[in-house]
């Protein structure tokens, strides 16, 4: 679902991405993932030591994805 912010759709393809096609191309960046469950986990799993920083986004106190992976964002 794409984000409703005003002109946002500038940013798509370049500094907005709706999901990963080519994870190394998000290495050495400032990643901001928006999401709790298993897609947003394991792209954050997946990439925190690739980009220059990392930040998960999430609305509600719990994640909806798998305990493992869980488990291994909150010992990031």
């Amino acid at each position: 679902m794409p984000l409703k912010v005003g002109d946002i759709e500038k940013f798509d393809g370049h500094s907005l991405f709706y999901n990963v096609k080519g994870p190394s191309l998000h290495h050495g960046h400032r990643v901001i993932v928006l999401g709790g469950g298993d897609s947003a986990l394991d792209w954050v799993l997946n990439l925190h030591h690739k980009a220059k920083s990392m930040t998960l986004v999430h609305r509600r106190h719990d994640f909806r994805a798998a305990p493992a992976s869980v488990s291994k964002i909150k010992a990031l």
